[in-house]
């Protein structure tokens, strides 16, 4: 330093310099932490900021120690305050403070932050608490120093797991901070500009210093990228190199942190591991390589895209700046272009037979239709106000696929002033698709017109279709405009998801008022109609479709509503006095409500389910329901004609047209009921509770669970069995579908004989037939054998002797082996090839043995029976019967004994007038004529 009239001279030090000059007073100018630095007393100014030293009052703003601090602090003078302003980079953290000027305190504190610090007198005190993007971190004012305290959960990109951190900073600028998570220990610390990091663990090993010096090592798995990076900080300038390597292929990565610059080298990196979080459906691998220096950076790459097994080649080569970006690049066989400059982004492309569908499947994932484009596209948008933008999207040649349908042509469309034009748009194909008009916010007057044409190839490059796999044709003209639209319904056909249906004709109509006109016909995947509705206005509308549904399982056609929200995409739905609500893009019902039931054929006559809640959603094209029902009541009983079907050739179920194909999962939906479940029936009656679930697919449905009886008794043949609570139940199980294994034990008392039965049984589905197997075993107190207490069931006695005389010994091993819920008399038919065979016993009730009679009959044909009795006397009876259309025409004829001379003759006619009432007419020949009129009622 010097003076000669007036100052001069030069100071150095490590954070910068500065130089005398002036007068006086000397003045001092030069840098100091990389901003300029003027003081000329009393005011100093530092980049924008002044500052009266004299007066403690300050002035000007501006970003200082941007070389020191990333992205810079925000410095604004106000009077006796200089208020601050930082924003963590990569977390948006907001932090503020004040400095007083006056008495020189400060206060810090955040917008998104708890509390605040703040320093006075050379005293700290307040606590700050900061969530840096799941780490939570605490300041705490302990007079001369701050504590800090900080932990984290588990974070995918860091393999240490946990951690927490712990230290303390005081006023004359010394630090320490210790972080641990797992085996992994860095500790930090220093005084003012000089620091000291050490690092021990797995993954970070070594020392670093600043002003940089040391040398750091890195081996960091990286498991959202099943990759792994290895490399080393070091050096002046903290210099970085390594690789990164594993599931994206190789980068390379050379450079130096401060300043900033370095390279990225990319081999056959994995483009859904950099792109999979926006564009799920994308696979690829591209190669090239990165320059970055300063906030400025410049690279290309190379390689191949590919979606839904199509793959297209991709090149891409570009500049970065802050707030500027110009690239250019080919996907196929597609030019573009990207740059955005001052605010406004530019495009251009010239699409060449570009496969549309494709770039919606990379976010969508599959659809069904395709879509090629030839053309080109301009545009360009003021990012600060998109509306004020322009552009034109122009079609040449236009193609769409789908469901075995094609459609080609032009389109044409322009935006300008903030209204999108449509000046031609003209598909061919099946009939044919014509539109114009335009569209803004402010209103509209576009119309299409779609004529006996198919919707389907353009319906299927919709994603958000996509989940229902839409098809469509017929005619459809739309009108929009600002007063609202009009849309009219020819011969059009529909499908959505696992929904079709026809509307012949129909209208909607919203045009200061709303109208709407129209039947849809429903026929799948349940039959029913509706009639349409519409209310509300454009900005705000309702559809609905009233009437009835026939669906399996429900007791009668049931009244349906279904309503279709806008905006929104808000769907009703009632169905009797079930009601369900949710959105339709994407699908998601929840509901609630009872449900009368009837299934003939699964053995429900009728019911009642209270569905305390169900959620139907859909999940990659599928629909999953989950739910919670009670079963209220329920009266179970197998028609009489059916029981010998059961256990001989069975009962067929789901007979006839089977239902469309319904990709429907069951999601553990939980039926119960606590009693209620009656069984009722000629020869078994009970109740039952129980609680099942529901599971698999609509195709393949299955049963887990356990059903139990409350009470119960069945007939086999005079003698009632009582069930053993205990040990009877229907158990469900995965492996078995719908259909259950059981077991069964009961008692009764007969002709001074307690018989005990337990059996086991399950029911089989073969050849789309439902059948019984049932393995009873009988003991009895006294004992007897098996076979006596069948004797005793079916003769009362239980001398076997008596009944093998009885009955032939290919019968009675039939019935003994078969024997299923007491229908005997059936299981011998079925082993004499007969349609009936029955044993009366007078002697039972204390008639003559004599008076012993069997009866045996077959159907010749649906209509025609013959039966033959035969008593012990040798009296035979010889009968015919024939039914159709509610008459019945009768003959029989009895034979006496010995000669065989003809006893006896009858004939009847029957008619039912309803099948509740039946009227005959019977004669009688035999030592006398006799003749009646009779009438029948059935209940």
């Amino acid at each position: 330093m010097a003076w000669k009239g007036s100052w001069g001279g030069r100071l150095a030090f490590r954070e910068g310099a500065l130089e005398l000059f002036g007068e006086g007073v000397p003045g001092l100018a030069g840098e100091v932490l990389g901003e300029r630095v003027r003081l000329l007393w009393p005011v100093l100014e530092v980049g924008g900021v002044r500052l009266d030293l004299a007066g403690r009052v300050a002035w000007g703003g501006g970003r200082l120690l941007a070389g020191l601090v990333p992205g810079g602090l925000q410095v604004e003078g106000a009077g006796e305050q200089l208020r601050l302003a930082y924003r963590v980079p990569g977390m948006e953290l907001p932090l503020e403070g004040t400095l007083d000027l006056g008495d020189f305190s400060l206060a810090l504190m955040s917008p998104e932050g708890e509390g605040a610090l703040r320093y006075a007198a050379g005293k700290v005190e307040g606590a700050l608490s900061l969530d840096l993007r799941g780490f939570a971190l605490r300041l705490v004012g302990e007079g001369e120093r701050v504590h800090l305290l900080g932990a984290h959960p588990a974070w995918p990109w860091w393999a240490a797991g946990a951690g927490g951190l712990e230290g303390e900073v005081d006023l004359q600028g010394a630090y320490r901070v210790t972080y641990r998570a797992g085996e992994e220990v860095v500790t930090l610390s220093g005084r003012r500009l000089e620091a000291h990091l050490k690092a021990a663990g797995p993954y970070l090993v070594g020392e670093l210093a600043y002003p940089p010096a040391g040398e750091l090592s890195l081996d960091l798995p990286l498991p959202p990228l099943a990759s792994r990076f290895r490399g080393r900080v070091y050096g002046e300038g903290y210099q970085v190199e390594g690789a990164l390597e594993g599931g994206v292929g190789r980068v390379g990565v050379q450079g130096r942190l401060l300043p900033l610059s370095g390279s990225l080298e990319l081999k056959e990196a994995v483009l859904e591991d950099f792109l999979g979080r926006y564009v799920p459906y994308i696979k690829g691998r591209v190669s090239g390589r990165l320059l970055v220096e300063g906030q400025a950076a410049r690279g290309s790459l190379e390689g191949r895209a590919e979606v839904a097994g199509t793959a297209l080649p991709l090149a891409l080569s570009g500049t970065f700046a802050p707030g500027r970006l110009a690239a250019e690049g080919r996907l196929g066989e597609s030019p573009f272009r990207v740059e955005l400059k001052e605010g406004r982004l530019d495009l251009s492309a010239s699409p060449r037979a570009f496969p549309l569908h494709l770039l919606l499947m990379a976010m969508a994932g599959p659809l069904e239709g395709e879509a090629y484009w030839t053309g080109a596209v301009r545009l360009r948008l003021p990012l600060a106000d998109p509306w004020r933008g322009e552009g034109v999207l122009v079609g040449e040649a236009l193609r769409f696929v789908g469901a075995g349908d094609e459609l080609k042509g032009q389109a044409a469309f322009r935006f300008q002033d903030g209204r999108l034009y449509v000046d031609h748009l003209r598909l061919t194909g099946r009939g044919t698709w014509e539109g114009g008009g335009y569209w803004s916010r402010e209103g509209s007057d576009l119309y299409l017109s779609l004529k006996d044409t198919v919707f389907t190839p353009v319906l299927q490059v919709v994603p958000a279709l996509k989940p229902y796999r839409p098809e469509g044709s017929g005619s459809l003209t739309l009108r929009l405009r600002r007063e609202g639209f009009q849309a009219d319904f020819q011969d059009f056909r529909f499908r959505l998801g696992p929904v079709e249906g026809y509307l012949p004709q129909g209208l909607l109509s919203l045009n200061g008022g709303a109208k709407a006109e129209g039947e849809l016909l429903l026929s799948a995947p349940f039959p029913g109609r509706a009639r349409l509705g519409l209310e509300g206005q454009l900005e705000d509308f309702r559809v609905t479709a009233k009437g009835e549904v026939s669906l399996p399982g429900l007791k009668e056609a049931t009244p349906a509503e279904v309503a279709f929200r806008y905006p929104g995409y808000g769907v009703e739905i009632r169905l009797g006095e079930a009601q369900a609500q949710g959105t339709l893009f994407p699908l998601r019902l929840a509901g609630y409500g009872r449900l009368p039931l009837s299934y003939p054929q699964y053995y429900l006559q009728e019911g009642l389910l209270d569905v305390k809640s169900f959620f139907l959603y859909e999940e990659k094209g599928t629909y999953r329901l989950t739910g919670n029902a009670e079963v209220l009541k329920a009266r179970l009983a197998l028609p009489e004609a059916r029981a010998k079907e059961l256990s001989q050739e069975g009962v067929e179920v789901g007979a006839g047209a089977r239902p469309s194909p319904f990709p429907l999962f069951f999601d553990g939906v939980r039926l119960y009921a606590e009693r209620g479940i009656l069984v009722q029936e000629s020869l078994a009656q009970g109740e039952l509770k129980g609680e099942v679930f529901l599971g698999g697919s609509y195709a393949d449905p299955y049963l887990s669970g356990q059903v139990e009886a409350l009470w119960g008794n069945f007939r086999l043949w005079d003698s009632l069995f009582a069930l053993d609570l205990a040990g009877s139940f229907l158990r469900f199980s995965p492996d078995r579908g719908i259909l259950p294994q059981f077991q069964l034990k009961a008692q009764a008392e007969t002709r001074g004989h307690k018989v005990f039965l337990e059996a086991t049984g399950e029911f089989l589905r073969e050849n789309g037939r439902v059948k019984v197997r049932l393995d009873p075993h009988f003991t009895s107190d006294p004992p007897l054998t098996e076979p006596e207490i069948y004797a005793l069931l079916t003769l009362g006695t239980p001398d076997v002797t008596r009944l093998a005389e009885t009955l032939p010994q290919a019968a009675l091993g039939a019935a003994l082996e078969n024997l299923v819920l007491g229908q005997l008399e059936r299981e011998l038919a079925r082993s004499l090839g007969l349609d009936r065979f029955q044993v009366q016993l007078p002697v039972l009730q204390g008639g003559d043995l004599q008076e012993t009679r069997f009866s045996v009959g077959k159907y010749l044909s649906p209509e025609l029976f013959l039966g033959y009795e035969l008593d012990l006397r040798g009296e035979q009876t010889l009968s015919a019967q024939y039914r159709r259309d509610g008459l019945t025409f009768s003959l029989g004829s009895t034979f006496l004994p010995g000669d065989g001379r003809l006893a006896r003759f009858t004939f009847t006619l029957g008619y039912d007038l309803t099948p509740a009432l039946g009227l005959s007419f019977s004669l009688e020949a035999a030592d006398t004529t006799r003749f009646g009129v009779g009438a029948l009622y059935r209940w």
